[in-house]
Order: C-alpha cells, then sequence, then structure tokens
C-alpha cells in the first residue's frame, strides 16, 4: 500500500510539474520571435514603415507599391499577417500574392525589429490599428483593402476583417482556436483553463463578410484538418476552399499556392 501511495503522489508530482511548465513556457510554445536578416533590411530599406501603436509601441515593416496600381482591380491594397515563427520581410521578399496591388508587411511586437511583447490582445488590437493607419496613409477605405493570414496570422486577420468591411480575406492553413489545437496535441492537459493567450477564431467566423479563400496544405501536421474544417462550417461569409497539393504547414511556397492566391484577390 505505501509503494502505492507512494507511486501516486509521484505521479501527480510530474503531473503538476508538467502542468506548471506548459502554463508558465506556453510564450514559448505560441511565440517564435526572429530577427529580421540584414541583407532584407538592406534590400527592403526604401519601403521600410514605422507605425506606432496608442500604447507607445513601435512595429516596423515594410509598405510596397504594386507593380501596375491602375490595374489592381480586387485590392488596392494587400495586408499580410504572419504565422508564429515568420519574419515579415522573408515572407514579403517570397512571393506576390497580388502584385498590382500595393503590400504591407509589418512584423509582431517582438519579431524583427518591432518593439514590445507578443500577445494575443496585444496583437489583436494591432492588426486593426495597422489596417486603419494604412487606410489614412493611402487614402483608402476598408472595401479597397485585402487581408491575408497565415497560421497564427489568420485569426489576426480575421479578427480585422471582423471589425472592417474589408474587400476580400484569404485565411491560410487556419484553425478555430489554439485551444483546440493545443488539446489534440496535449489531451491530458486542461489546456482550456491553462491558456493565457486565447486566439479564438472560432468567435469571429459569423461576423464576417468580406469574400474569404480558405487555404489548405494537403499534409499539414501542425493544424489538424479538423481544426480548420470546423471553423470553415461555421463562416458564414461567401468562402472558396482551395487545398495545396503536396504541401505541407511550413511548406507552401509552391507555384500553385502563389497561383491561387493571385488568382483570388486579382479578380474582381
Amino acid at each position: 500500500m505505501k509503494i502505492l501511495i507512494a507511486t501516486v503522489i509521484a505521479v501527480l508530482f510530474v503531473y503538476a510539474a508538467a502542468c506548471a511548465f506548459l502554463y508558465f513556457a506556453q510564450e514559448r510554445l505560441i511565440f517564435h520571435p526572429r530577427k529580421t536578416p540584414e541583407k532584407n533590411r538592406a534590400q527592403l530599406r526604401e519601403f521600410a514603415a514605422e507605425f506606432t501603436t496608442p500604447d507607445g509601441a513601435v512595429l516596423r515593416g515594410w509598405l510596397l507599391p504594386g507593380e501596375n496600381p491602375q490595374a489592381a482591380r480586387g485590392c488596392k491594397l494587400l495586408i499580410y499577417f504572419g504565422g508564429s515563427a515568420e519574419e515579415a520581410s522573408e515572407s514579403l521578399l517570397a512571393g506576390k500574392p497580388a502584385p498590382n496591388a500595393a503590400r504591407l508587411y509589418v512584423n509582431y511586437r517582438g519579431y524583427g525589429e518591432s518593439e514590445g511583447k507578443p500577445s494575443a490582445q496585444a496583437m489583436r488590437e494591432d492588426a486593426l490599428f495597422l489596417l486603419d493607419e494604412a487606410a489614412k496613409r493611402m487614402n483608402l477605405q476598408p472595401p479597397q483593402i485585402c487581408i491575408a493570414g497565415r497560421s497564427l496570422g489568420s485569426h489576426m486577420a480575421a479578427y480585422a476583417a471582423a471589425k472592417r468591411p474589408v474587400g476580400k480575406l484569404a485565411m491560410i492553413t487556419p484553425f478555430d482556436s489554439v485551444a483546440a489545437v493545443g488539446e489534440k496535441r496535449y489531451p491530458i492537459f486542461p489546456v482550456r483553463k491553462m491558456l493565457r493567450h486565447h486566439f479564438n477564431t472560432l468567435a469571429f467566423a459569423e461576423k464576417i463578410s468580406a469574400p474569404t479563400l480558405f487555404v489548405l496544405a494537403e499534409e499539414d501536421r501542425t493544424v489538424p484538418r479538423p481544426r480548420s474544417e470546423t471553423l470553415i462550417n461555421h463562416w458564414r461569409a461567401p468562402r472558396t476552399i482551395k487545398e495545396i497539393p503536396g504541401s505541407a504547414h511550413s511548406r507552401l511556397n509552391l507555384p500553385q499556392y502563389w497561383q491561387t492566391l493571385h488568382e483570388f484577390f486579382s479578380a474582381p
């Protein structure tokens, strides 16, 4: 009996320690900030843009003009929100989702050269702030602005689209909520009770009116397919679903991926 009690106590201690680790280390599990490579900073220097948030944090990124603004039919400006390990300049240089539209790529707090620390609330507020500030600087109305968000960035994209009547929205490898993804990854832990950063994209699903493109990776091992499908099934706005053959969550830089985005954002 003593051995059994000692074993139970040991197991409970290990479990409690694991819970404590997940609770206090969740920022490291969710956010993976990276600095801007010097070569990218030099290449994009003339397009550098800064935005000072209402609480004083300076967000840094790049605003590039479109190749042919007069031919931009679907979007005059595309704003992109990247994944948890993306650095904005690398995503910007990887390809052009809408070549004729201007492009705004800004690093999250703590990413690249942006100031501050990332958090769910701050990142949502920053997304809406960037949309409004970009509209002012370029003298655009929300329907002339399109948004793309990948993985974690799809949450910020959805939030901004739920708050403003943007023209179009692309949700790339999206999820319904971080809690649901975490429950799948850590099934023996009370993830929802432990989570401090609630990226619940499902809460915006019925508040968005913009035509939406859902881009799914055929071999996504990071966001389980049911997490994307749950979100899609609750979506109210007109939606198109495209799966990219041969792609994975971190391997989307394929010709069909860029063609899919180009066709969606370039259409009237």
